[in-house]
């Protein structure tokens, strides 16, 4: 069903004269574990829930069947758009995103990226890590860290493995990587802080939704 969706919206572009013209990507904004380390739900940082999809195609100016190495998040892809579309760069957003990657540039294959889990979801309260509490994700290089806010954190190789079935954040020939992983991750990102205003914005969220909703509205 997706392949056929995919399928119209292309050739839509083709037949308006608008395919030369666009860049067409398609990502998604999560996965989903499906039976993976016992768990059916997308609240987590392995690979299954925290990796996505993401095919970038404009033909006549990306070259064709390329992989890259370099390791991106969904948040570089509006300062991507913005410098494909020959926009400035977007006041107050760090990331430069990747648009030099999808002319050929390779990239840094060994920069930091990140990911949280924060507030609740779709009005459920669920929890976002083993605590419940916020929780943070970096992956740099080969290696990922996960952070759970009171809890042990977590160490995986992920060249080595790929499936995160070995945490190594016990292991003492990791200690120093587990060390300078967490060191950034808490560099500029307060738990203790990032938990008050999340509370903030679940009462603010909770007010908007006990609004007597309009009868006449479907």
């Amino acid at each position: 069903f997706d392949d056929q969706q995919v399928g119209t919206i292309l050739e839509t572009l083709s037949e308006t004269g608008l395919a030369d013209d666009t860049v067409v990507i398609y990502t998604s904004d999560h996965g989903e574990l499906a039976g993976e380390h016992g768990l059916w739900w997308k609240m987590s940082f392995y690979e299954g829930s925290a990796g996505v999809p993401l095919v970038v195609s404009w033909p006549g100016h990306f070259s064709e069947g390329r992989r890259e190495a370099m390791p991106v998040t969904l948040a570089d892809l509006a300062p991507t758009l913005a410098s494909l579309g020959g926009a400035p760069p977007i006041p107050g957003v760090r990331l430069s995103g990747f648009a030099d990657v999808l002319r050929g540039d390779p990239g840094d294959t060994e920069r930091a990226v990140f990911s949280e889990l924060i507030g609740d979801s779709v009005g459920a309260r669920l929890p976002k890590g083993p605590s419940g509490g916020p929780s943070r994700m970096m992956r740099k290089g080969g290696w990922k860290c996960n952070y759970y806010h009171g809890e042990p954190p977590e160490l995986f190789h992920l060249a080595e493995d790929p499936e995160e079935m070995v945490d190594l954040a016990s292991d003492p020939a990791c200690r120093t990587t587990l060390e300078a992983m967490l060191a950034e991750i808490l560099s500029d990102w307060d738990p203790e802080d990032v938990a008050v205003r999340a509370e903030e914005q679940r009462k603010i969220m909770d007010y908007v939704r006990s609004a007597p909703g309009d009868p006449d509205v479907l």
